[in-house]
């Protein structure tokens, strides 16, 4: 009965959409093989992942969109959000009964937020146990604002998104997924150095413990405003990695 239903109501394929101040990426699965389609963006059109030209972002949509399917059908996606504009926050609370978990996150969650709460998006995802009774989780946060300008948009130009996350999560279930020989037990460091700038993780038990992004701009500054080269960015990312593994020991 279960597969006649889904023969006669089958389920969306569902694809993966990413904006960035850049360019504008989808990624679909279909019979186990990757379907890719992207559109450059022109300058301005998002800075540090705020929409700033509503009308060009519809119509690079737009372009993105004939690629994929036919005119006016809905494109049903995940999306992801630029990195520069959500907050994540690992956190420790008290081992508490199943069906209080969710209000102590939330309790947890408003108190650490980095914005405020009333004007922000925010959940969590249990990673593990530590000693002492207590569990561990990572909260993510981002401006509802900023969320929401993109929801609009991406309904006017018919794509309909049903999660929104951000860079490092999916990063983290590309790597679980299809990673050779990722042990559980072993923690990992991972750098991923995409076109808008450079995100470091702290990978731990098949889950993200901790996500660090900084635009290539940003790091342009750091260094005075000179022109980036391949010698100051090897010294930023190292700069970088060793205060993540500060981090690290610090907490485990």
């Amino acid at each position: 009965m279960a597969s006649l239903l889904r023969y006669i109501n089958p389920a969306p394929s569902i694809g993966g959409l990413e904006v960035s101040d850049l360019a504008l990426r989808y990624l679909i699965l279909e019979d186990g093989k990757p379907k890719q389609a992207s559109v450059q963006l022109p300058p301005g059109v998002i800075v540090d992942g705020k929409i700033t030209d509503r009308e060009k972002l519809i119509a690079s949509l737009g372009s993105l969109h004939r690629q994929i399917a036919k005119p006016k059908k809905i494109i049903h996606a995940v999306l992801i959000m630029p990195a520069s504009v959500v907050y994540t926050q690992f956190f420790s609370m008290p081992q508490v009964a199943e069906k209080n978990l969710k209000e102590t996150a939330q309790l947890n969650l408003k108190m650490i937020s980095p914005i405020d709460p009333s004007q922000a998006y925010f959940d969590y995802q249990l990673i593990g146990e530590a000693k002492g009774g207590q569990v561990e989780a990572l909260g993510a946060f981002i401006s509802n604002k900023d969320v929401d300008d993109f929801l609009v948009v991406l309904r006017e130009s018919n794509f309909d998104a049903i999660a929104v996350e951000f860079t490092g999560l999916s990063l983290m279930r590309l790597i679980k997924e299809y990673s050779a020989d990722l042990r559980a037990d072993v923690p990992y460091l991972v750098m991923h150095l995409a076109a808008d700038g450079p995100d470091i993780l702290i990978v731990k038990s098949g889950h993200l413990y901790f996500s660090y992004f900084h635009s290539w701009a940003a790091i342009q500054n750091e260094i005075g405003g000179r022109k980036l080269e391949a010698g100051s960015v090897l010294e930023f990312m190292m700069n970088q990695a060793k205060q993540v593994l500060n981090f690290y020991t610090s907490k485990w």
